[in-house]
């Protein structure tokens, strides 16, 4: 009976050691998994701070872009609005000058007549000293009216070659959007006036005048040259003399800015 009880406890013992062992195994499992757990989170944490400062970082980069963009747009409008004024003033001084050179003229040739006449009166000679001096006046008049059409011609000019600049310095900043990601499909094809519509536009900064390379799969196809552009479409002409022999843009090609 004894050695039937030692049995039992011995086995007893080892049920025990064996539940303990599997208890102890399961609990440094569950501590694994609880500190993968933590880990997993702690990484998924990062990640979701990290995409939350980019997208604040994208956020402040468009604010920024739309400043520039409505800066540019103020200046631009600044720049016509000078040249408006300028045109207008040029054109005014013009007419005055005109209006001298009529008034010249006809005190010359009243001054014609009056020699002509050849009276000795003392009273005609005084009029036409008064005509001459007023001719003198004039002329003097239409000589500050050419240095003052000169003068605003020159900013003029100057307002002009403005408002060049900073056209191109807005296309420059927008292609320099355009080189991240742009990227569109060719949708419709008129070969009969040779020109395609794309599926990228003004929502994805597209501008007029820039040139897009046409792909299909791993060929190059040829170049496209936008020429309207649309919220979210754009019309661009083929450049037929950038096309591969024998290869003609058919809808479903990709659009590629070179930059991109």
């Amino acid at each position: 009976m004894s050695k039937v009880l030692l049995v039992l406890s011995a086995l007893l013992g080892i049920g025990a050691a064996g539940i303990g062992y599997l208890n102890k195994q399961r609990a440094d499992q569950l501590a694994i998994d609880l500190s993968s757990s933590k880990e997993s989170e702690a990484k998924l944490k990062g990640e979701l701070a990290s995409k939350e400062k980019l997208l604040t970082e994208t956020e402040d980069k468009l604010k920024v872009t739309e400043q520039e963009k409505e800066e540019v747009s103020r200046n631009l409008q600044a720049a016509k609005n000078e040249v408006k004024s300028l045109s207008d003033q040029i054109a005014s001084v013009k007419n005055q000058i005109a209006e001298k050179d009529q008034k010249i003229n006809d005190l010359t040739s009243t001054i014609e007549k009056m020699k002509e006449a050849q009276t000795a009166d003392a009273e005609a000679e005084k009029s036409e000293d008064n005509v001459a001096a007023e001719i003198e006046t004039l002329k003097t008049e239409k000589a500050e009216l050419q240095q003052l059409n000169q003068s605003l011609t020159a900013k003029l000019e100057q307002a002009e070659a403005q408002i060049k600049s900073l056209a191109e310095a807005e296309r420059a900043r927008q292609e320099g959007i355009m080189r991240k990601s742009l990227e569109g499909r060719v949708l419709a094809v008129n070969s009969a006036w040779g020109f395609v519509v794309i599926s990228i536009g003004d929502r994805q900064r597209v501008v007029q005048g820039t040139e897009l390379l046409v792909r299909r799969g791993s060929t190059m196809i040829g170049k496209v040259r936008v020429t309207s552009v649309e919220p979210s479409q754009s019309i661009a002409d083929i450049l037929q003399d950038s096309m591969m022999p024998g290869l003609q843009v058919q809808p479903g090609d990709l659009v590629i800015f070179p930059g991109s």
